[in-house]
Formats: C-alpha cells, sequence, structure tokens
C-alpha cells in the first residue's frame, strides 16, 4: 500500500508540474538560457559499457531535490559535477521529457558514438512512442 502511495504522488508531481508550454523555447533550446536549468551533471563517457557513455544533465524541476550525487555514483565510471556537460567533440543531445518536470538529457560524443547510432540509442529511450510507458525522446544535433 505504502509503494502504490509513493508511485501515486510521484506521477501526480511529475503531470502537475509537467505541464505548461514549451513555447517559451528559442530556435536552439539546448543552448538558450530560456527552459529548465541545470540541476546537476553526471558525466559517465568512461562506462565500461560503451553503450552507456553519455554525459547527462538532469534539467527538470523534478531534480531539485533528488541526491543526484547519489545517483551519479551509483553508475559506472559517473562522476557528478555542478556544471553543464563538455561541448567538444559533441555530436548530439537526445532530450527525454522536454519541458517537463523530468527533463533530462543525454549527450553524445564522437569518441564513442556516430550520428547514426547515436540518434537510434535515442530513439530507443522513447517508451511512449512503443506503448511501453510515457517517457518520450528527441534527437537534436547541434547547431552551428
Amino acid at each position: 500500500m505504502y509503494l502504490i502511495r509513493i508511485v501515486s504522488f510521484l506521477v501526480f508531481c511529475t503531470f502537475a508540474l509537467g505541464c505548461g508550454s514549451s513555447s517559451a523555447w528559442n530556435s536552439d533550446p539546448l543552448t538558450s538560457g530560456q527552459g529548465f536549468s541545470l540541476k546537476g551533471t553526471c558525466d559517465h563517457r568512461t562506462n565500461s559499457n560503451a553503450s552507456d557513455r553519455q554525459c547527462r544533465e538532469w534539467r527538470g524541476d523534478f531534480f531539485r531535490s533528488a541526491d543526484l550525487a547519489v545517483s551519479c555514483a551509483a553508475i559506472d565510471g559517473g562522476a557528478y559535477i555542478q556544471d553543464p556537460c563538455p561541448s567538444e567533440n559533441l555530436i548530439g543531445t537526445c532530450v527525454l521529457d522536454e519541458g517537463k518536470a523530468t527533463e533530462t538529457r543525454f549527450l553524445y560524443y564522437d569518441n564513442d558514438w556516430n550520428i547514426n547510432s547515436a540518434e537510434i540509442h535515442c530513439a530507443d529511450k522513447d517508451l511512449a512512442s512503443r506503448g511501453l510507458g510515457s517517457t518520450t525522446s528527441i534527437w537534436r544535433q547541434p547547431i552551428d
């Protein structure tokens, strides 16, 4: 019963905080000052599993009170930092739940990924399109 209450509360919070308009985004939401502010970063580009080598930015308000350093430490090769992920050698970003309280960004780099494989990996994170959940993903390449 306790677990059901927690899950119900988290679902309610996700919907209550996740509503709103994404019209505030400019043409490059990944580099603009608009949108959600950075809550924390987990750089796990040294992960022993090549398919987990990205840098993750937690941006949604849901993560404001989470212990992100503990979450990052649980990821193989994870290093928690307060700064944004590096932009050097960046080939693209997978944005999960864009504009919602659970917005998370996974940044992909050319030393471990090519654009095609990173885009496919991002699409695999889109559970909503497969009817497996509510998580959505959007692939974005850097704007030159």
